[in-house]
C-alpha cells in the first residue's frame, strides 16, 4: 500500500496529535467517578454539560477510550473488562468555558468544542484509570465507500453552516432506519464504521453535506456486500444495510484491505469512587 495511503488512513481514524499528552494540557478540575448501576442495561450516554464539563450515564471503560481518542471500539485493545465494567462520570473544568450552545455553533465551533473535551478526557483516564497507551499499525479487512455504478441519490444541503449537522439510528422490530441532515460523507463512513465494526473508508469524491433517510433490516446489518443476495427475503424482511446503501444511497460499499491504527493499552486500573 502507497505511503500516503498509510497516512490518510490513520488521519482518517483521529490518532494524529491525540496521543501526546503535552504539559499544558487541559482538565478537568473536578470530576465523580462511580460504578454503573447493573441495572441500567444497555441504556446508554454521553452529553457535553453547559461550560465544558461531561455526564456520561453507563459507558464502558473501552467506549470511554474510543471517544478520548476518536477511534472506534475495534480500534482498542486491552483486557476483557474494558467492555464490561461500565461507570457514571460527571466531571467539570476549573473554569466553566464561556461556550455558545451547541445549537447555535458553526462545524468550527463544535470541531474545536469537541477536541477540548477529548483532551480532557484524556488527562482524566490518564490520572484516575492510570491508563497509558500507545499505537501499532495493523493491517485489517476494511469496506471502501463508493459511488455506485448509476451515480448518488443524495440530496445536497444548502442550509448555511450555522444549521445543525445530525445522524440518528433507530430499530425496532427487526426494522433500522438512520436519519442524517447535513453530513459530510465522512460522517456517514464513522457511522457505518460503528454499525459494522469494520473501518469504511470514504472513496467517494463527494465533497458537499447531505440529507437523506435509509432504511434496512437490522439483523442482517453483519451480512457481507459479497454473500448471497437478499432477493428472496426483501419481501419479508427488507434489505440488508450493504443493499439499502446502494438502493437508497447510490452509494456502494466494497470489501477490501488496508492499514489501520490501533490504540493498545499498557496499563489500566479500575478507578477508585470520586
Amino acid at each position: 500500500m502507497p505511503i500516503r495511503s498509510v497516512v490518510r488512513i490513520a488521519a482518517l481514524y483521529g490518532l494524529a496529535a491525540s496521543l501526546a499528552q503535552p504539559a499544558d494540557t487541559l482538565k478537568f478540575e473536578v470530576a465523580s467517578i462511580k460504578p454503573a448501576d447493573p441495572g441500567a442495561g444497555g441504556h446508554s450516554s454521553f452529553r457535553s454539560v453547559p461550560g465544558g464539563g461531561i455526564q456520561v450515564t453507563n459507558y464502558s471503560l473501552k467506549q470511554l477510550i474510543s471517544f478520548a481518542y476518536d477511534v472506534r471500539d475495534f480500534q482498542v485493545s486491552g483486557p476483557g473488562w474494558l467492555d464490561s465494567t461500565r461507570y457514571d462520570i460527571l466531571a467539570k473544568p476549573e473554569h466553566e468555558e464561556d461556550l455558545a450552545d451547541i445549537r447555535q455553533m458553526n462545524d468550527a465551533q463544535k470541531k474545536t468544542a469537541s477536541e477540548r473535551l477529548r483532551e480532557r478526557l484524556r488527562a482524566l483516564l490518564a490520572e484516575r484509570f492510570q491508563l497509558t497507551i500507545h499505537q501499532e499499525t495493523k493491517e485489517f479487512p476494511v469496506y471502501a465507500l463508493v459511488v455506485a455504478k448509476n451515480g448518488p441519490k443524495l440530496e445536497e444541503s444548502t442550509e448555511p453552516d450555522s444549521a445543525n449537522q445530525s445522524t440518528s439510528t433507530n430499530s425496532n422490530n427487526g426494522k433500522a432506519e438512520m436519519t442524517a441532515k447535513r453530513i459530510p460523507m465522512q460522517s456517514l463512513a464513522n457511522v457505518l464504521s460503528s454499525r459494522l465494526s469494520r473501518p469504511v473508508l470514504d472513496r467517494t469524491g463527494l465533497t458537499g453535506k447531505y440529507n437523506f433517510k435509509m432504511q434496512w433490516t437490522a439483523d442482517m446489518s453483519a451480512r457481507g456486500p459479497d454473500g448471497p443476495g437478499d432477493a428472496n427475503l426483501a419481501d419479508s424482511a427488507g434489505p440488508s444495510i450493504f443493499t439499502a446503501i446502494q438502493e437508497q444511497l447510490g452509494l456502494k460499499l466494497e470489501s477490501t484491505k488496508g492499514l489501520v491504527e490501533i490504540i493498545v493499552v499498557d496499563r489500566v486500573e479500575k478507578a477508585s469512587e470520586n
